[in-house]
């Protein structure tokens, strides 16, 4: 029966509204409210929902006739009669948020003219209607982002008495909700309350700290030397902290830090404000084991990194009591929690690259310890050291802008040593080569790459390189590198460095070239592979050889030279000729070795006989 009884009143308003009859419209509320009133009827929230769908359905009869001020009265003002409790308002049902937006788009657009010379009896409908959609649209789950009632009632030009009404009202009525307004612009409503009528309870209405912090101010205004009305802000502030009314998140907490670190103003009584403000917030145990209790449950996302490095930019030793900057970076590490590329880029960004490092003993064995421990897990990952490598330009760059040129030096040196550490050690020495010549242009890391693959991988193994053993050979990594066209720069480079470093005696260049020559030697390597066509040791040889040759023309082969070169195998002779033909090109010789061995070859048979 009373779901008839609301079916009823917007049937009959309706009604009243098409047939233009509008003078009927007092006669019918004054029943409603008789009707209501000895009835003391009470309206539930399946009643509710039941009158604004019924409503929802006749605005769209009538939608056309909203503009017109006396039809938009009377339809705000069955919402004003409704005897109902917050508490039964279904703020989540699509038909009672699309009539209050659909009514309010009206109403707000032009408030001065809806409420013109409208009669002292209607008024207080009216109010109570406004108040009541302001409600639903303020606080409704589903929010329309094209329409906003408060930017809309702020921007109208009615005059302040009416709004301060409908203010003071709407307040009372979310304040009854229990509900905080999650609009960051609610705030903008508290210059329409009237200053005798500012109440410390406004604050409960708060959804975050900037709000808190704005109404706090409004209150001030009023209450500035009233201890009474700071002590109750103050109860009011930890109390939302501890039931957690007011969310702790990163976002707010370096809020609530660069407030803190602002500016005093210079208006006494805004900086007596400001004042107050800061020390009920220094002051709060609760908002100290927020904090404390939030930061060390948080798992830390890319997106949050900013927010962090400002939290510590910021730093308040008091709200951030026993929160240690550097163990808290390394805790980070140790969450377990799949990392991508970006986090990496982004945490070295915002800690390594830090603007404020100070150079003492204990900031760099701090950035000594997280330097290590990032290069330990992007190593973890192959993907993500790749593309670590891929960006090392960037990072050296960034390590490189940051201030006091003297220090960075000294972060930047150890970064690139310990990053080309971790890169020949966490795989081949192929695959280390390959990951900084394709990847990598920055001159400070090529050089001490090179530094580092001469003095660590190259010459302890110069005996091994010089005997052409195959397994690990820097060498011949090089040279197949260089066949295969990879990092042929750093390659060609490497290639030289090392050159440079081998020195080939005179018996060991006899005995590659005469007393065993074979493929597998370091002279015939050098001479027959292509990386080596342009390097200066290649030249060398050529040179030693061509006057080798020259040598046996002028005085003469040895005995055991001939004999060698007679006892030759198959093999041995085969690279033999093909060594000294090389040679014999270079030199321009107009005949081939071979006739110089074999004519002292029968001169020395002659002297036997």
């Amino acid at each position: 029966a009373n779901v008839s009884v609301w079916d009823q009143l917007c049937f009959f308003t309706y009604f009243i509204i098409h047939s233009q009859q509008l003078d009927l419209f007092s006669t019918l509320i004054n029943q409603f409210a008789i009707f209501i009133h000895s009835d003391e009827l009470d309206m539930t929230s399946d009643n509710f929902i039941t009158f604004a769908g019924t409503a929802y359905k006749y605005l769209s009869y009538i939608d056309h006739n909203l503009e017109n001020p006396a039809y938009l009265r009377l339809i705000i003002q069955i919402w004003g009669i409704l005897p109902l409790k917050t508490t039964n308002i279904s703020f989540a049902e699509p038909t009672v948020r699309l009539s209050a937006v659909t009514i309010l788009k009206a109403a707000l657009t032009n408030l001065s003219n809806l409420i013109i010379n409208m009669g002292p009896t209607e008024w207080p409908l009216m109010k109570d209607g406004l108040v009541l959609l302001m409600c639903i649209e303020l606080l409704s789950s589903n929010r329309d982002f094209e329409f906003d009632s408060i930017s809309a009632f702020v921007d109208d030009k009615i005059k302040t008495k009416p709004k301060q009404e409908i203010v003071h009202s709407l307040f009372e009525k979310l304040l009854e909700s229990q509900k905080r307004i999650q609009r960051s612009n609610w705030t903008d409503l508290l210059k329409f309350i009237s200053k005798n009528k500012f109440m410390c309870d406004y604050l409960k209405l708060s959804a975050s700290f900037d709000a808190f912090f704005l109404c706090t101010k409004y209150i001030l205004q009023v209450s500035l030397n009233d201890d009474v009305a700071q002590t109750r802000m103050k109860q009011i502030f930890n109390e939302m902290i501890s039931k957690q009314k007011l969310d702790v998140r990163l976002s707010e907490i370096v809020l609530i830090l660069k407030f803190l670190r602002d500016p005093l103003p210079e208006d006494e009584n805004e900086k007596k404000s400001t004042k107050f403000i800061h020390s009920m917030v220094e002051t709060s145990v609760a908002l100290q084991d927020m904090i404390k209790s939030y930061l060390s449950k948080l798992i830390i996302k890319e997106t949050d990194l900013i927010l962090l490095y400002e939290c510590f930019q910021y730093y308040n030793p008091i709200l951030l009591f026993n929160i240690d900057k550097q163990t808290y970076l390394l805790k980070i590490f140790n969450q377990y929690e799949q990392r991508s590329f970006g986090f990496y880029t982004k945490w070295f960004r915002y800690f390594l690259c830090d603007n404020n490092y100070v150079d003492t003993t204990q900031e760099w064995h701090y950035f000594e310890f997280l330097i290590n421990k990032w290069l330990d897990k992007v190593v973890e990952d192959r993907g993500i050291f790749r593309q670590i490598m891929l960006e090392i330009d960037n990072l050296i760059d960034q390590l490189a802008r940051a201030e006091n040129n003297k220090v960075n030096n000294r972060r930047l040196t150890y970064f690139v040593k310990n990053i080309i550490d971790r890169n020949f050690k966490r795989g081949s020495l192929c695959d280390a080569i390959i990951n900084v010549g394709t990847n990598v242009s920055n001159k400070i890391f090529i050089e001490e790459f090179e530094r580092k693959f001469k003095e660590e991988h190259f010459l302890p193994n110069i005996n091994k390189i010089k005997a052409m053993q195959s397994f690990n050979n820097p060498l011949l990594i090089l040279a197949e590198l260089y066949q295969g066209k990879e990092a042929v720069i750093l390659v060609q480079h490497l290639i030289e460095i090392c050159c440079d470093a081998i020195e080939i005696g005179h018996d060991e260049l006899l005995e590659h070239i005469l007393e065993r020559p074979s493929k597998d030697t370091l002279t015939y390597f050098i001479l027959f592979e292509n990386c080596f066509i342009k390097i200066s040791l290649r030249q060398n040889i050529l040179d030693r050889l061509k006057n080798l040759w020259n040598l046996w023309e002028e005085k003469g082969l040895q005995a055991r030279q001939i004999i060698h070169w007679q006892m030759f195998t198959p093999s041995q002779r085969f690279y033999f000729y093909e060594i000294w033909n090389m040679v014999g090109i270079y030199a321009k010789k107009t005949y081939k070795v071979s006739k110089l061995f074999d004519k002292q070859y029968q001169e020395m048979l002659k002297m036997i006989k």
